[in-house]
């Protein structure tokens, strides 16, 4: 069977959706027709929408169906980013099948973490999953990237005592921009490390956060001096051009 096929009989299906509700008869025919469609032909404008329209409203009632088969088409050469948009959404009310489906694809394409379209992996119910699947470093900087939160009791903070993520987690905390002074930014930084330096963080943390307030404290001097330099018009400012 060629791709025309199962793609006009989805589109013709797709239909459907305009109504206010949907039968359980007309329900079962779309998942069936939406299922059918090759994964190597949903990257393609007007259908790639009606397929993320499609998967959207099927997740209302089937999640755990509806993610384990965006994780395919994520596996696929098909990666537009409203698949990865959908599938987050999802972790939080899926089975943990899903959970570990959506890690295995991220482990061996860590590149998917970039755009930072699986926070839904935080807020999966039982963190214990997570922290049980994480038995590499590799797998632990994963959790870095997909933005588990580092604090007192956390998966990350007992992750920390286990592997060597401390650069990432670093990388991870001064990531971001701002506005104003950044004697500002990194002065608001070191306020939020100061809760990290007694109980109830761990040891681990603990002198994690030491070493980077020890850091700040060199780019805060440096940054100070910087904009002191710029105030006394020694140095111009970075966005005038010189003549």
């Amino acid at each position: 069977m060629s791709h025309r096929e199962p793609v006009s009989a989805f589109r013709l299906t797709f239909q459907l959706l305009s109504k206010e509700t949907l039968a359980a008869d007309d329900e079962k025919l779309l998942k069936a027709r939406w299922l059918a469609v090759p994964l190597d032909a949903v990257s393609s404008g007007q259908l790639e929408w009606e397929w993320a329209t499609t998967a959207r409203r099927l997740a209302q009632t089937t999640p755990n169906e509806v993610g384990l088969h965006l994780v395919e088409a994520i596996r696929s050469e098909s990666q537009p980013s409203e698949f990865h948009q959908i599938l987050d959404s999802l972790i939080p009310v899926c089975a943990p099948e899903v959970l570990l489906e959506t890690l295995a694809i991220l482990e061996a394409d860590p590149l998917l973490t970039i755009g930072g379209d699986f926070r839904g992996i935080a807020n999966f119910p039982d963190q214990g999953v997570v922290e049980s699947w994480a038995t590499t470093v590799e797998r632990a900087r994963i959790l870095v990237r997909v933005g588990l939160p580092l604090a007192p009791g956390s998966v990350l903070e007992r992750l920390l005592a286990q592997f060597d993520i401390g650069h990432d987690l670093e990388a991870r905390f001064l990531s971001g921009s701002f506005f104003g002074k950044e004697s500002d930014w990194l002065e608001g930084k070191k306020e939020q490390l100061k809760g990290l330096l007694t109980p109830p963080a761990s040891p681990a943390l603990q002198a994690w956060a030491k070493r980077l307030l020890k850091r700040l404290d060199a780019e805060l001097k440096r940054s100070r001096s910087v904009e002191k330099a710029y105030e006394a018009g020694v140095l111009p400012l970075p966005w005038v051009a010189e003549a």
